[in-house]
């Protein structure tokens, strides 16, 4: 069994110095942006209608850059907004540290944490969790975790995969064609012991839920669901990057969902959940 804690501390700091290196990819960049800009939009929404101090976390944070964004959004409120980003691999860790004091950002914490074993000692009134589901062991726990961490009225933003996205399924053999015509392209740009380090969806996403099914399970656990936005239809890589109308065309067709906006069509699986306050 991979030993995904070792890993991911490895990862961290690979991450951390590949991004600096590689290329950039446009596509992924729309894809991957797009996902988290609907999730900071909707908590810069969240803190700019409150009107009382919030305690605010994101779980599996990475270099800590969008709690840091919203940090620079929010910091000229009345109200007290603390941040804390929660991530397992200690280089994050340390690049969002060391971030923060660059930029001055006093009122934002960060510290090493699993989700699997960890226990949270504080009450959010925002947590954030985007893209970390699919790594866990048992993620319906976690998210349990969670909920009992959120002070009533509290609010989850969670994006993860979607296992019936438009290309995945019906038609995974597309998935497959450019998966493949992806790594070959990486390829040429990697060391063997950069590959390792490529987040394979079929090594390291151990769950992955559709829409509906991680609908069932926020409900279950007492979630009330308030809103389900749609996020891309594809997520990218160098075949896209390298067929730039077939990238418009994409983005056209994204366009076109998102005025219609069938949410079990996108890429990620994305829920903005509101801990009831009689829960």
């Amino acid at each position: 069994m991979t030993d995904f804690n070792k890993l991911y501390q490895e990862y961290g700091e690979y991450n951390i110095l590949y991004n600096q290196l590689n290329m950039p990819s446009p596509s992924m960049e729309y894809a991957w942006r797009k996902t988290k800009k609907i999730i900071q939009d909707e908590a810069q929404n969240l803190i700019n209608k409150s009107q009382k101090d919030m305690a605010i976390c994101d779980i599996g944070c990475g270099n800590g850059a969008l709690i840091i964004r919203l940090d620079e959004l929010t910091r000229n409120l009345p109200q007290r907004v603390s941040y804390e980003g929660f991530e397992l691999s200690n280089p994050f860790v340390n690049y969002g540290r060391q971030a923060a004091k660059f930029k001055k950002l006093p009122n934002i914490f960060f510290k090493r944490f699993d989700i699997e074993k960890d226990h949270f000692q504080n009450k959010y009134d925002i947590i954030i969790c985007t893209e970390v589901l699919e790594h866990l062991h048992d993620p319906k726990n976690a998210l349990e975790r969670i909920h009992h961490s959120l002070n009533n009225g509290g609010v989850l933003l969670l994006s993860t995969p979607n296992s019936k996205n438009l290309i995945k399924y019906p038609f995974p053999f597309l998935k497959k064609i450019v998966t493949g015509r992806d790594s070959h392209e990486l390829a040429k740009f990697l060391t063997k012991k950069e590959h390792q380090f490529k987040l394979a969806e079929l090594e390291q996403h151990l769950y992955v839920y559709s829409h509906r099914e991680l609908k069932n399970i926020l409900k279950q656990l007492g979630f009330t669901i308030y809103r389900a936005p749609r996020s891309t239809t594809l997520f990218g890589g160098p075949f896209l990057d390298n067929h730039s109308l077939l990238f418009a065309v994409t983005i056209l067709f994204d366009s076109f969902f998102d005025l219609i906006s069938p949410p079990q069509l996108g890429w990620d699986n994305i829920f903005f959940c509101r801990k009831d306050n009689r829960a």
